[in-house]
């Protein structure tokens, strides 16, 4: 009987250890930049990836992704998501289209009237398909 016990006890522990297997993150949806920047509120806390145009979104050197090239040129904010990442690890990639994923977060209040929001990025990367931007 002891025997059984503890095979019963070191299953238990081993199942503590692993945690539970729903933990594991959601994939990240493909969404429209379009759709974040009209219905903030729709995607706020859900991790999404998107893909637009990388350029500098205000005077502090942040980042943010724009619907296209010529948005992000002519500083066009409303049609853009900041983004919340590493700044190392993107100044190489801006004046190019990016995949980007991460949480999106709805700006809220005043803000929000010309704001949609910001990305906590956590992976992104060149997107290499259409055209190239020079």
């Amino acid at each position: 009987m002891n025997v059984v016990k503890r095979a019963i006890a070191t299953l238990l522990c081993w199942a503590g250890c692993l945690g539970p297997l729903s933990a594991q993150e959601p994939p990240a949806r493909l969404t429209s930049l379009i759709s974040v920047i009209a219905s903030p509120n729709s995607y706020d806390g859900r991790r999404i990836r998107l893909i637009g145009y990388l350029a500098n979104n205000g005077l502090d050197k942040t980042f943010g992704i724009y619907v296209t090239e010529i948005d992000g040129r002519n500083f066009l904010i409303a049609n853009s998501v900041s983004l919340h990442v590493n700044s190392d690890n993107v100044e190489k990639m801006v004046g190019k289209y990016v995949i980007v994923e991460g949480v999106f977060r709805a700006r809220k209040g005043r803000v929000a009237d010309y704001l949609s929001g910001y990305l906590d990025v956590s992976s992104i990367k060149l997107w290499m398909q259409g055209d190239v931007s020079k």
